[in-house]
This record gives structure tokens, C-alpha cells and sequence, in this order.
């Protein structure tokens, strides 16, 4: 199943130049197809598409300045970066997970794992739905399904609830003209996130490129 771009030879290259290990779920992730497109088993995930290796192998997949650590993995439709930042190993034993946005030296801490940030991001999904109904809850069961192969039933087990739910309707504007459509409430989400990955992934800002620090002297 393994394409060209996500060789195992190839990300036994990214742990030897960036000295760390990969997350066994993208190891895994990378022999079922996942990662390879196109391909039938590509698992699409909404507003990050998997980084080839050969992107990795090159400055970490990085544009601009990156702190020390930072290795990106996939990236959002404006560019933006989801990064392991290889020097903070989080109490699931992976290093913890950045969005590096690429028009701001700020981002934030998003998830202490490859599954959890997974997981994560089917919940902020369901909390503002711009596709079709059904086209959102075949995309939240589909996430759920892959948590599940990994046995992450409890997490599995939330998004199935959420694609189960009616859509909530709502509007803003001086005409109402603003439809949001969600299936979870935005508080819903941070309470569910800072239950399972604590108080450090809850709005808690990351300063990804060295030209965001202040200067000394």
C-alpha cells in the first residue's frame, strides 16, 4: 500500500535527519495507503493534506524561520502547518502537535498526539458545517472508524454521537443573513478537549518562528 512519497526507507530518513521517533499510528497510517495520494485508502481530513516525505526531508517542511524541533506533516489549504514539535514529548509519549500558521510567527498547542489531533479536529469540523449534512457525518464516521481501528473507542465512540445529532441552525448579522450550521457547540468542544488532553491544549498560544521572539541584549 505504501506509495512512492511515504516509503517506510523514507520516514526511517526523516527519524535519522530530525533524530526522533514517528508516531507508531503514522507508521501505520503510511502502510495502509493513508497518506499516499491519489489512492483509494488517501484518508482526507478537513483543512490538512499529508506532507510527501520528500517535503519533510526538506527543511522539515517548513517555510520561513522554525524553532529548533518543528517537523511539519501536513499542511491546511492556505498553507498553514500541523508540526510535531519533536522536543516536547507529551504524556502520550509523542511529541506534541503545533498549528504553525504560515502569515503569523503565533500558533497554538493542538493535540498531545497524531490520533488525538485527529480527534480534535472531527470535533471543531462538526462545530461549523460548510458542506452538506450527510457529506459531515460520513466524514466524522469515517474518522471515527480509523480511531476505532487504533482503539480509541472513547473518542471513536464521541464523533459516532455527534454525526448521530441534528444539525443546530443558527444566524447572525443585522438581516440574518449569516447561517451557521454545527452539529457541537464550540464550548462543547473545548470542554471535551480539555478533559482529554488537559488545560495546556486549550487556547494556550505557541510561538513556532524565532523571528516572534523578542529580541535580547
Amino acid at each position: 500500500m505504501l506509495g512512492d512519497g511515504q516509503s517506510m526507507d523514507a520516514l526511517s530518513q526523516i527519524e535519522h535527519k530530525y533524530g526522533f521517533m514517528l508516531p507508531s499510528a503514522y507508521r501505520s497510517f503510511a502502510e495502509r495507503g493513508y497518506l499516499t495520494y491519489p489512492g483509494k485508502a488517501y484518508l482526507w481530513v478537513h483543512e490538512a493534506e499529508w506532507l510527501p516525505t520528500a517535503a519533510i526531508l526538506d527543511q522539515g517542511g517548513f517555510w520561513g524561520r522554525p524553532k529548533p524541533g518543528l517537523v511539519a506533516f501536513a499542511f491546511s489549504g492556505g498553507r498553514d502547518l500541523w508540526a510535531w514539535q519533536t522536543q516536547r514529548t507529551s504524556d502520550a509519549c509523542e511529541p506534541a502537535i503545533a498549528y504553525c500558521p504560515r502569515d503569523c510567527y503565533e500558533g497554538w498547542w493542538h493535540a498531545p498526539s497524531l490520533l488525538g489531533w485527529l480527534y480534535r479536529i472531527g470535533l471543531e469540523y462538526a462545530s461549523l458545517i460548510a458542506c452538506e449534512e450527510a457529506e459531515a457525518k460520513r466524514n466524522l464516521q469515517k474518522w471515527a472508524s480509523v480511531l476505532r481501528e487504533f482503539e480509541k473507542r472513547q473518542w471513536a465512540d464521541a464523533l459516532e454521537s455527534v454525526a448521530r445529532r441534528n444539525v443546530m441552525v443558527s444566524r447572525a448579522g443585522l438581516r440574518g443573513q449569516f447561517v451557521h450550521k454545527a452539529l457541537i457547540s464550540r464550548s462543547e468542544v473545548n470542554d471535551r478537549i480539555l478533559a482529554d488532553f488537559g488545560a495546556g491544549f486549550i487556547s494556550t498560544p505557541y510561538i513556532w518562528d524565532v523571528g516572534g521572539e523578542p529580541a535580547t541584549g
